[in-house]
């Protein structure tokens, strides 16, 4: 049988990193992934990034600011990770508080594909020869 107990946050925490210190690898798994996955799709972006740059050039102020914005919201996303792992590790109850970073993690991806959307729909509407159909149907449609 279940039985309820009012528990105070705090005593929550200090079970919960009890439990993170008794199996590490169970929770800091997806943690240290996510940093090796970014780390490599970084890897990718600037691979693309030098490819763009140096194929296209400088088209247009809207499109140079798109791109800057989509790496700049990529590195700043790979900061927050990398500081929320650095700064807390060995310290288990850390990774149970939400902090600055934490909090500004699904912001920044949003904004970031939010930014690669736009890049890629206005490739699509000058290749479709300024179709304002095709280019509301790929910002808006699902």
């Amino acid at each position: 049988m279940v039985v309820s107990a009012i528990v105070s946050p705090r005593e929550i925490v200090d079970n919960t990193a009890q439990q993170i210190k008794a199996h590490p690898e169970a929770f800091l798994g997806p943690w240290f992934f996510s940093l090796i996955a970014l780390t490599f799709m970084m890897g990718v972006l600037a691979t693309q990034i030098t490819k763009y740059f140096s194929t296209f050039g400088y088209e247009s102020p809207r499109l140079f600011w798109l791109v800057v914005s989509c790496v700049v919201l990529v590195v700043a996303e790979w900061v927050a990770l990398l500081s929320i792992e650095w700064n807390g590790y060995g310290d288990w109850s850390r990774f149970l508080q939400t902090s600055r970073q934490t909090l500004a993690l699904p912001i920044t991806t949003w904004l970031t594909v939010f930014a690669a959307q736009l890049f890629f729909a206005s490739r699509c509407y000058t290749l479709y020869g300024r179709n304002k159909l095709i280019f509301g149907a790929l910002l808006f449609g699902k």
